[in-house]
């Protein structure tokens, strides 16, 4: 082995140990939250969105955010007579809602008119898809009224 050689060997070891530490470092700290914490923006309010979603329109929410994400609270909305899916709503329709607000997805599921899956990018406004009756719409819903 060369004179070169051998004094470049501990300058190699030690950049390899320099590279190895930084990785590690970048990893532990380049960990964030996990996707299922609860999500930094509270949703509790008044909701409404100006959407046509199948044949429910004018679609109300009216949800409470708990501290661990979970979402509660009701959802109105209007009809037409007579709608054959989703069956049984009536002309002013209303139901539960529950969900969660976590960091990676809101998921609220409207029952009796189907799933809404969407984001919130910003404190005033929720949007997503809104799945009912195997058709999928894009919904967007505006904050009416902050509820503490």
């Amino acid at each position: 082995m060369s004179e070169r050689c051998r004094i470049a060997e501990p300058h190699t070891h030690v950049l390899r140990v320099i590279l190895v530490v930084t990785l590690l470092l970048s990893a532990v700290l380049g960990c964030g939250p996990e996707l299922t914490d609860p999500s930094s923006t509270n949703i509790s309010g008044n909701w409404t969105s100006n959407d046509v979603i199948g044949p429910l329109s004018s679609v109300s929410l009216n949800v409470e955010q708990a501290s661990d994400g979970s979402v509660q609270g009701q959802w109105a909305g209007v009809t037409s007579p007579n709608v054959a899916c989703p069956p049984g709503l009536g002309v002013t329709p209303t139901g539960p809602v529950s969900g969660s607000n976590t960091i990676f997805a809101l998921q609220m599921s409207l029952v009796g008119a189907g799933e809404f899956d969407g984001q919130v990018p910003d404190q005033d406004t929720m949007r997503g898809s809104f799945a009912s009756c195997g058709v999928t719409y894009s919904v967007t819903f505006t904050r009416a009224e902050i509820v503490p």
